[in-house]
């Protein structure tokens, strides 16, 4: 298991004598599935390649992605972040202390620390991720003559007498009617009565592999 991470300075932006690190100032926003960069910069500019940086889970303290000196040190990073993260390497000479985070999860919600320093100095800032489940109706949904529906991503929607069930990868939006499993489960589930479905007019596509049903 990853060993916690513990910051030894206040959790906001500082700055020494010799570091300044500035963080985006505005929460991101990202849905499931998407990768995301989050910035985090030295001021004023200078290399940051012989530099340790650590980006870590503020609420857990652990460490997401670990560099130093070059090289990638994944021997903390939190088992949920393997194989997810990368250190934007093209523009660490300029400064930037980008974090790649790919296939985002629904966990991946919450603040984030970036911490740089050397023998010498140390600094901190946060960033603020916010992932959204991805959850909307597709824009345009049309009838067929043999009862089927057609949405976001060409989603074809079988019309059964009682209810419809088709595979999603899409979005999902006011889920007033709907229930998302959690995370580690592979479908989602949706139900609505036919009159909410008939003012909507349209079929839900969900922002998760697995499938659909409407009753």
């Amino acid at each position: 298991d990853a060993t916690p991470y513990k910051p030894h300075l206040p959790r906001c932006p500082s700055t020494t004598a010799q570091l300044r690190v500035v963080g985006p100032g505005h929460p991101l926003t990202a849905t499931v599935g998407q990768d995301v960069v989050l910035p985090c910069y030295l001021s004023p500019q200078r290399d940051a390649r012989s530099l340790e940086v650590r980006w870590i889970r503020d609420d857990l303290s652990e460490t997401v992605h670990h560099y130093r000196n070059g090289e990638d040190l994944y021997g903390e990073q939190m088992g949920a972040y393997a194989g997810r993260t990368e250190l934007v390497r093209d523009v660490l000479s300029a400064g930037s202390l980008d974090l790649r985070i790919t296939g985002l999860r629904p966990s991946d919600d919450g603040l984030y620390v970036c911490t740089v320093g050397d023998a010498d100095a140390y600094a901190e800032t946060i960033a603020e991720l916010e992932v959204s489940p991805g959850l909307c109706v597709p824009p345009r949904t049309r009838s067929h003559p043999h009862g089927h529906l057609r949405g976001l991503a060409n989603s074809t929607v079988y019309k059964l007498h009682k209810c419809c069930i088709i595979p999603v990868m899409g979005c999902v939006q006011g889920l007033t009617w709907a229930e998302q499993l959690p995370s580690d489960h592979a479908l989602l589930s949706l139900s609505f009565s036919e009159k909410q479905a008939a003012e909507l007019g349209k079929c839900p596509v969900a922002s998760t592999h697995g499938y659909a049903k409407a009753m």
